[in-house]
């Protein structure tokens, strides 16, 4: 411990030199924004309003901002010496090759650490309804409700919907089918969590196995491998069967093929193998949430910055996915499996927040044209009394799945004007579904401890948690919340931690020629900016960014030695 608190002083205080003008302006970007959405969720949370004077605001802003600085400053700084010494080439290091007796003995060390958690939450966790619903739904089960009553198309004959995504719905459905044959539900939920478990170990664990052909220093390799083998998130949320986690799962491998990408210099793009394995992480990445296709079609973007040369690749790997999944998946095969795709509401589900918020706040300045192009498409006389500041889904679900394409086109026309009335109504209605994500402050479990079935307790889907369905499931949650309190140590379990190192760590590689090494970190930052899309302020909607820190924290760090 001293030999690290020695190096964190010779880092910062021995080898201070003057900071460059870049990473000066970096440090500034990075407290302000931090200092401006820590005093907003400060206020937020209170009332769910801002209320601060402009004397009052100011002055805070200007204490959280020094101190911020200062400690963007310290960062950078340690940053800076971790960067040499964590390149500092091995000579042997291009002799190597990938040590799959290594990489083996790391993932039997981590499933060694990991098995207790499989033990302790088994057959597996869930969340609150998403996952039970979707069971439901593989196996047609009636009186399932939302979200099929939801859904654009509805019917005796439509029992799932793509609401949630139908590529894990029938994923989680056929594991716990398998179960049923085998015996129980609980069997298949078992094998489920068993097999994600092994396949996150071997995921996490591949950057560390990778490095040293990189010829990167034996130290860090050292403490990513313990870090990964006793992080207690890694096991907790591998053994969960939620979409959120599947889709996780794929964010690593697409970090994974990024992070190569980088490493080859764009080399890889000539082998087939490799575009064609991309290709299809891709399009399970889209397949397993919702965002995913946004997310693409932004990687697309920067990544053709930094492999123009390399187009055609970019648009098998990137774009022949999302046409994919929007032509063939959900217009050719949705209609023959009788699955309806996910409303709209899910898409505009921000504006809808946004005008919900209009009406509380200042429903007696909007006219009646207005009034009507907004029924058109939302129960308008209903939004002040279902409006909840922190979740979008109470004033969603009063949207009209009939509404036409031009009645939508009205829609728009009035939540533009109103925005023009008053653009800070919009402003608050967006941060208070998502402001938690970025406050420091905010202590909450990004994990689940037991699985929830909410049928019957004689009903074949029923899962009943073995060990955490009681008491112990409370104390679990309640013991891992009261180590975010830890001072520092702590922080690593916060999930608006996660978020402030994706921002930081995005920063730090922004400089002149290193686009492909943005575009190694573009994910887990694109991924922070969709928190401002979320329906609230779930902290679930963390686990990508918590899951990808460590290979981002490998891209950030990696410089390319000759």
């Amino acid at each position: 411990m001293n030999r690290f608190w020695n190096w964190i002083k010779e880092a910062v205080f021995d080898d201070a030199g003057p900071i460059s003008a870049l990473n000066a302006s970096k440090c500034i970007v990075f407290a302000a924004l931090f200092s401006l959405m820590q005093l907003i969720g400060r206020d937020l949370k209170t009332d769910n309003k801002i209320n601060y004077s402009p004397l009052k605001g100011v002055a805070l802003f200007s204490l959280c901002f020094c101190i911020s600085l200062a400690a963007a400053i310290v960062c950078l700084k340690i940053l800076e010496k971790a960067v040499v010494i964590f390149n500092k080439a091995d000579e042997n290091c291009n002799d190597r090759t990938f040590s799959i007796r290594e990489y083996v003995f790391l993932n039997i060390r981590n499933l060694m650490f990991w098995m207790p958690y499989y033990i302790l939450f088994f057959p597996g966790t869930s969340n609150n309804g998403d996952t039970e619903k979707q069971l439901r739904m593989f196996f047609h089960r009636e009186g399932i409700g939302f979200p099929l009553n939801v859904s654009p198309i509805q019917g005796p004959d439509i029992f799932i919907t793509d609401h949630h995504p139908v590529f894990t719905t029938w994923l989680y459905g056929s594991f716990v089918k398998l179960g049923l044959l085998l015996g129980s539900a609980a069997i298949g939920v078992a094998i489920f969590s068993f097999l994600q478990m092994i396949c996150f170990s071997l995921a996490l664990t591949w950057i560390w196995a990778r490095l040293p052909q990189l010829g990167v220093d034996h130290r860090f390799i050292k403490a990513g491998t313990w870090f990964t083998a006793l992080f207690p998130y890694y096991p907790i949320m591998s053994v969960c069967m939620v979409k959120d986690v599947t889709f996780s799962f794929f964010c690593i491998l697409l970090m994974l093929f990024l992070f190569e990408l980088m490493v080859s210099d764009g080399e890889l793009w000539k082998k087939r193998w490799f575009t064609s394995l991309l290709t299809l992480v891709v399009l399970f990445f889209i397949l397993s949430k919702g965002q995913g296709k946004y997310l693409a079609a932004v990687l697309f973007v920067i990544l053709l910055f930094a492999y123009r040369k390399n187009w055609k690749e970019l648009l098998i790997s990137f774009v022949v996915p999302i046409l994919f999944v929007q032509t063939i998946w959900v217009n050719v095969l949705f209609p023959l499996w009788n699955v309806s795709p996910g409303g709209k509401q899910e898409t505009l589900g921000p504006l809808f927040q946004q005008t919900a918020r209009y009406a509380v706040n200042y429903g007696n300045e909007v006219t009646e044209e207005e009034k009507e192009a907004i029924s058109a498409v939302l129960d308008y006389d209903r939004l002040a009394e279902v409006y909840n500041p922190e979740l979008t889904d109470p004033v969603k679900l009063t949207f009209r799945q009939a509404a036409t394409d031009e009645q939508l086109k009205g829609y728009y026309k009035t939540w533009f004007s109103m925005l023009m009335k008053h653009p800070g109504v919009y402003f608050a209605a967006t941060l208070n579904t998502s402001y938690k994500f970025f406050d420091i402050t905010w202590k909450d479990l990004p994990i689940f401890t037991r699985f929830v079935s909410r049928v019957d307790e004689t009903d074949e889907l029923y899962i009943k948690s073995y060990f955490t369905g009681g008491g112990l499931n409370k104390i679990i949650r309640k013991l891992f919340l009261l180590i975010e309190y830890i001072p520092i140590v702590g922080l690593i379990f916060v999930p608006s931690f996660y978020t402030w190192l994706t921002i930081f760590c995005f920063l730090a590689v922004l400089k002149k020629n290193s686009i492909k090494q943005i575009g190694s970190v573009s994910l887990p930052f694109c991924s922070v900016l969709i928190f401002f899309a979320c329906p609230g302020n779930l902290p679930r909607y963390s686990m990508p960014i918590i899951l990808m820190a460590a290979i981002m924290l490998v891209s950030t760090l990696y410089r390319k030695t000759k």
